[in-house]
This record gives C-alpha cells, sequence and structure tokens, in this order.
C-alpha cells in the first residue's frame, strides 16, 4: 500500500501527479491511499483512492500533526507489512517525518518527493537549514524531479546522510498529442497557470504589451483562476490591451487550446518542473519561460527558449521572433521538444520508476 500526503485537496501540480501515479500504479497492483493537510478531497482523487482530509481551519502544526495521526490510521490495514508513504513537497514532509516517529522505521518507508530549488527558500537561514536537514535525513529515500533540484539540494546540503535519486515529473499523453497541428491564422499566445504572485501574471501583461506593439493580431489567452484574476484584469485595461486578453478561468480542454496556439508564454518567478509546460512539449507548441527552477533541463538544447528572469523586454523578443519565425524553424523547435518529452516524462516510464522504488523500500530492513 501507498499513503500520498498532499498539500491539499484541490488539484493542483503536486495533486494532480499523484492522482496521475496512483491511476498508472493501480495497473501495477499497488492500492493508493490519501491524505490531505488542508481540505476536501476533489472527486477525482477519491474515486482514485480512499481520501482522509480535513475540512476546517488548524493551525499548521496541528494540520502536521492530524495528518500523521491519519497515517497512522492506515497502518493497521496493512497489519506486520511495510506501507510506502510519500510525502509531495512543502509541508508534508513535516506529516510524513511525524508519522514514521508514531510508526517506526520497521513498519514504514518515507519518501520525499522534492521538486523545488531548496536555495530559494533556505537561503541565509542557518537555523532552517539545520531543521530541513534533520527533517530530509529521516526519510528513506529524496526523489528529486531534475538535474538542478539535485544538484541544488545537494550543494545547500553537504554530506546529507539520505538516499537521493532523481525521478521526473510524468504526465499521460495528452488528447491530439501526435497529429500533425493545423496552420495557424491567429497569432495565440498561451498561459497556463493559477492567478497567485508567483506566476507573475503582471510580468506576463506587460511582456504582452511590449508583443503588440511588434505583433499587433497577437491575442493572449489566460487558462486559470485564483486570488491576483482581478488584479490582472485591471492592469490589462490600465495598459489598454484588455480586448486582446482573453481570460478563460478553469478549463478541461487544455490540449484543444495548445493546438490553436503559437506560443506558451511562462514567466514565472518560481517553478519546479511544470507538468504543463511538459504538455506544451508533447503539443509540438514552443516555449518562452524565464530560466527558474527546472525549466533548463527541459527547455534546453534548441527544445524551447529560455529568457533572464525579469527581463521582460527579452522575453516579448523571443515572442516576436517565434511568431514571426519561418515553418523550419518553428517545426525543429518543436520536433526536438517533442522527442525528449516522449522520452523521459511519459506518466507510464515515471510511474515504472516509482513503483521499483517502492518495491525495493518495502522489502527493505
Amino acid at each position: 500500500m501507498v499513503v500520498q500526503v498532499l498539500n491539499s485537496g484541490d488539484l493542483r501540480g503536486g495533486e494532480v501527479f499523484a492522482l496521475r501515479l496512483a491511476n498508472e500504479l493501480g495497473f501495477r497492483k499497488f492500492i493508493t491511499r490519501f491524505v490531505i493537510l488542508d481540505g476536501v478531497g476533489h472527486r477525482a482523487l477519491r474515486s482514485a483512492g480512499y481520501v482522509s482530509d480535513v475540512n476546517v481551519r488548524l493551525p499548521r502544526v496541528f494540520r502536521w500533526i492530524w495528518a500523521s495521526r491519519r497515517i497512522a490510521r492506515q497502518s493497521r490495514l496493512v497489519g506486520k507489512k511495510k506501507f510506502i508513504v510519500q510525502a509531495n513537497i512543502g509541508d508534508t514532509l513535516w506529516a510524513g517525518v511525524l508519522a514514521s516517529l508514531f510508526i517506526g522505521k520497521k513498519r514504514m518507508a518515507l519518501v520525499y518527493r522534492h521538486g523545488n530549488i531548496s536555495s530559494y527558500w533556505l537561503s541565509g537561514s542557518r537555523v532552517r537549514r539545520c531543521i530541513y536537514r534533520w527533517l530530509f535525513e529521516q526519510c528513506d529515500v529524496i526523489a528529486t524531479l531534475s538535474p538542478e533540484t539535485h544538484t541544488d539540494l545537494k550543494e545547500i546540503f553537504p554530506g546529507l546522510r539520505v538516499e537521493v535519486c532523481e525521478i521526473p515529473n510524468g504526465v499521460p499523453f495528452p488528447k491530439g498529442h501526435g497529429a500533425v497541428r493545423p496552420s495557424l491564422c491567429r497569432e495565440v499566445i498561451l498561459h497556463v497557470g493559477a492567478f497567485v504572485p508567483e506566476k507573475n501574471h503582471a510580468g506576463l501583461l506587460r511582456v504582452f504589451s511590449n508583443v503588440l506593439r511588434a505583433r499587433p493580431e497577437a491575442e493572449l489567452w489566460l487558462v486559470g483562476e485564483g486570488t491576483e484574476m482581478l488584479a490582472a484584469q485591471q492592469l490589462a485595461d490600465e495598459l489598454k490591451i484588455a480586448p486582446k486578453v482573453f481570460f478563460l478561468g478553469r478549463r478541461d480542454d487544455v490540449p484543444e487550446l495548445m493546438s490553436q496556439a503559437k506560443v506558451f508564454l511562462l514567466p514565472s518567478f518560481v517553478e519546479g518542473q511544470p507538468a504543463v509546460v511538459i504538455e506544451a512539449m508533447l503539443m509540438s507548441l514552443p516555449v518562452v519561460a524565464y530560466d527558474v527552477g527546472s525549466l533548463r533541463s527541459m527547455l534546453g538544447d534548441d527544445r524551447g527558449v529560455l529568457v533572464p528572469a525579469r527581463d521582460e523586454h527579452r522575453a516579448a523578443q523571443e515572442v516576436v521572433k517565434l511568431l514571426g519565425a519561418n515553418s523550419a524553424e518553428w517545426n525543429s523547435m518543436c520536433s526536438n521538444a517533442k522527442v525528449y518529452a516522449e522520452d523521459r516524462y511519459a506518466m507510464s516510464v515515471v510511474a515504472d520508476k516509482f513503483a521499483e522504488l517502492y518495491e525495493r523500500l518495502a522489502v527493505a530492513r
């Protein structure tokens, strides 16, 4: 049995991956259960496995304790067998470590899925680094997403006494993958992401405003919801670009939207290894992104366009260049990205790696 510990009951990046992984592992005879730190589990999670969630507001420490006790309760279902707990980024690590202390290493193996650049949030705090070194060393395995997260973890915590491996994000091949892209008449720039500060929608709109000066026929499609949406709509009005910006809200047809776009734009301040970029690569949609998180290993070697973080002028230049690129240049980049994504990020391949890891940990003493 595998217990996936999630930060939220909403279907966001880490939660979507855990759901997809549970579905793939179901074909390999693994039983998955979900423990959620905050909120009510989405119906899709409930269809994939038993969900234990909390729908009342509690201080963070109490949520960690509550979740660790729920994990301990799941251990009764497997008797004396060893089971796997996977903490998926953020506060889930605390809940996983507390559960390990309650249950013991002989009954439970703890995997931490580490998706962020540690130096973003641990630099300059010696006490915090000491705390997280201890937390990490309570894990059996830390599974990093990319070469960037792997190297950064080793540099921040030299001599870390825990096994560290690299298992990337994975996505199922989207509908329309492999199809020949239609000849596009409209110059659509697409962005998919929650309206939260780290996604930098204000910068995105300023980049698009610069693009319009060179490509007045361009359109910006924004998919997602969140606390920053109203501010983004107001900024679009202030920049006098509102007629060219379309706020599409939450959508279930992102692959179809990708097939109609010419560029995917992602000027985030912070990213892990975004699944939406993998989907764009699989859909032969060229990506322009800030060089943060794991995006360098994803988009390097002419698989996309990386721009120094916060360089809005350069980002606009690269978008304009792609909108006006000839078909040979455009197809070359798309082909490189698609082949790389198919080989590295297929959900079935990633699930095989996790299954091998779980099976090894389940029999380890």
